[in-house]
């Protein structure tokens, strides 16, 4: 895949809690989603939207050893260009 020539913020965040405990999610902070929701991205299920109650609540910012595989992923398969943030605006 090409890497692509605009840069996207990414966020990547934990899950805190539950069955998807440890699981890594990419937010992108910029897209346009539903109304008190964000773009997302998990690896195992593929991109989606994450409610913003459910990242300040239920998230943590991830490290870069726990976030490798999902940002490598990305930029692999849809050509991602990054710049990593750890403070999303809501």
């Amino acid at each position: 895949m090409t890497k692509d020539t605009n840069i996207t913020k990414v966020a990547f965040k934990v899950n805190k809690y539950g069955d998807f405990k440890g699981d890594v999610t990419a937010i992108f902070p910029d897209s346009k989603a539903n109304k008190g929701m964000k773009e997302c991205f998990a690896l195992f299920e593929g991109h989606g939207e994450a409610s913003n109650d459910w990242i300040r609540e239920k998230t943590r910012n991830a490290k870069p050893n726990e976030y490798s595989a999902t940002k490598s992923n990305l930029e692999r398969n849809y050509g991602y260009n990054f710049e990593i943030i750890t403070h999303i605006k809501y």
